[in-house]
């Protein structure tokens, strides 16, 4: 690949060290050890040259990258976005790395507000993905606040195993002692909880077909397409009598397409 003045490989360095504006506090005593080592080994000459970690050809690939797209991009367009942001859509997607926004809707810069997370889900106790909607919705004024499931969603699909293998005598949720883990199970726990009562419902109804994980996905962007709708900020921005729809959408892997799902909803 053409490379465009980037350079990759092993640098140096000379750190700026700052000596602290005053003497050491003497109401810190354990401290002074730890400083007086630390100011030993910055003074000594070999310390003062920090090679970097040699980049990756990944790293290095996507940074050729930038530099086409900044040398391609409209500088005029350019210039805009740094004057402030106006997008008419807030898209609530899953973290996947096969779903970025960007590319499945085409979207330009400064259209459209993002916030992804495991498995499109909108969480009323997640601060971060309230305060994301809360900034789209009452300041960038949008227009549109679109959940986005897909195919294949790892998240949902852990979610459906789990549910699947759970037994009526354990617990709902049960907690792995690995904290990576247990973040993610209680993250994917409310997908959880969803698949288990639609198999609960479909062996009632033994003429039903097997509960699926495209069926998942849907029911997935149903429940968080509602817990939006029912949530203060677009109850609120839909009394103040603010523009705004909420939609559900699917992303197809296999087509590259977007479904809609009819599930869109706007002030009652």
């Amino acid at each position: 690949m053409f490379r465009l003045g980037l350079r990759c490989a092993r640098q140096t360095r000379q750190p700026i060290f700052h000596p602290p504006a005053r003497p050491f506090s003497s109401s810190t005593p354990s401290s002074l050890p730890v400083l007086k080592k630390l100011l030993e080994i910055m003074s000594k000459p070999e310390s003062k040259t920090v090679p970097f970690a040699p980049s990756s050809p990944t790293l290095c690939n996507f940074l050729d990258r930038n530099h086409q797209f900044a040398s391609t991009c409209d500088p005029d367009v350019l210039a805009n976005t740094c004057k402030g942001q106006s997008p008419s859509v807030f898209w609530l997607g899953c973290s996947d790395s096969r779903v970025p926004e960007g590319v499945v809707i085409q979207a330009g810069l400064g259209e459209v507000f993002v916030h992804r997370n495991v498995a499109n889900v909108f969480n009323p106790d997640d601060t971060s993905a309230t305060a994301a909607l809360a900034y789209a919705v009452n300041h960038l004024k949008v227009t549109h606040v679109v959940v986005v499931g897909h195919e294949s969603c790892g998240g949902c699909a852990a979610a459906l195993a789990a549910a699947s293998n759970h037994k009526p005598d354990e617990p709902a949720s049960t907690t792995p002692t690995d904290k990576g883990d247990a973040a993610i199970a209680k993250w994917i726990d409310p997908i959880k909880q969803l698949a288990y009562n639609a198999i609960k419902k479909q062996e009632a109804n033994p003429t039903q077909d097997t509960f699926s994980l495209p069926q998942l996905v849907t029911l997935n962007v149903e429940s968080q397409v509602k817990n939006i709708i029912h949530h203060e900020i677009i109850q609120k921005a839909w009394a103040r009598g603010q523009s705004l729809s909420v939609h559900g959408w699917v992303y197809n892997l296999s087509s590259g397409k977007v479904q809609d799902l009819g599930l869109t909803q706007s002030k009652p």
